[in-house]
């Protein structure tokens, strides 16, 4: 469902169900959350639903992988992290399995500034994960302790994750 004027973002699940491409005796089902980036209990039941039932999760930006687009990922990275935490407390001491799908991120008109990483898209997410001191005097040290706390909810929840980059189309990419 789209909401009203102001906020035309589509907000809910969407759900496609067809035939599995390699196993004709099992069915894909196809869940498309919207509203990652929210704050509100709405948005927090959505990633909630996305997280539990999906075998894989995929989230789609733009551009690179910055400060803005970790925080973007600010509530996937905390609601993975309390499902984390709830298995984890376990009275029967067994050994603790994530329940937390594999996480692939397909970043569109990727515009890589760091040639190191433009034919290895994995490591390209590895790196960007990795804990950060920023060198730029305008990104304040609250931001970079937030950002380096997504990255170590990402890294620690998501032990299965992927990248594929996209790259910019035209006559200057």
């Amino acid at each position: 469902p789209c909401g009203d004027k102001e906020d035309e973002r589509p907000r809910g699940v969407s759900i496609w169900v067809g035939d599995h491409p390699k196993d004709n005796k099992k069915s894909l089902v196809l869940l498309d959350v919207e509203g990652l980036s929210g704050t509100d209990a709405h948005d927090r039941k959505l990633i909630t639903i996305g997280l539990v039932l999906s075998s894989t999760i995929i989230y789609s930006s733009s551009g690179c992988i910055d400060d803005d687009a970790l925080h973007a990922m600010r509530l996937l990275s905390q609601i993975s992290e309390e499902i984390q935490t709830c298995n984890a407390i376990d009275t029967s001491k067994q050994e603790f399995k994530s329940p937390l799908p594999k996480f692939v991120w397909s970043i569109s008109n990727h515009h890589t500034w760091n040639r190191r990483y433009d034919y290895y898209n994995n490591a390209y997410l590895e790196h960007n994960l990795l804990w950060k001191t920023s060198y730029n005097l305008m990104i304040s040290k609250e931001k970079e302790r937030e950002s380096n706390i997504i990255r170590e909810r990402l890294r620690n929840s998501f032990k299965k994750r992927e990248c594929f980059l996209h790259p910019k189309h035209g006559k200057n990419s």
